[in-house]
């Protein structure tokens, strides 16, 4: 099964001062990422981060309610690529991000 998202929290940085925009910047389409779960997340139980493969950091997250609903069904491991990244205009100064991913069964 496969699914589409646009990442969330991509204008933070990472607790360790990655600014997600920057990574956003140095990533393509069809990079590749993975999901986890993040359980120790204060904002959000249910908190899946999405780690650039390519860099070794959190990019961004799965949308809340789409989050609870892979935990609920176990969706993981998870492994995807980036889709498209978009953004980054007069209109639109900031980057998003759209992940496909495959579960495996």
């Amino acid at each position: 099964m496969t699914l589409s998202f646009i990442l969330t929290g991509v204008t933070f940085s990472n607790a360790k001062g990655h600014s997600r925009q920057q990574i956003l910047q140095w990533s393509n389409p069809g990079d590749p990422v993975r999901l986890e779960r993040e359980k120790d997340n204060p904002h959000d139980p249910n908190a899946i981060r999405v780690i650039a493969l390519k860099h070794g950091v959190t990019m961004g997250y799965v949308p809340k309610d789409l989050a609870a609903v892979f935990v609920a069904e176990r969706k993981f491991p998870a492994v995807g690529r980036i889709e498209e990244i978009f953004g980054g205009t007069d209109g639109k100064p900031h980057l998003g991000c759209r992940i496909n991913v495959e579960f495996r069964a």
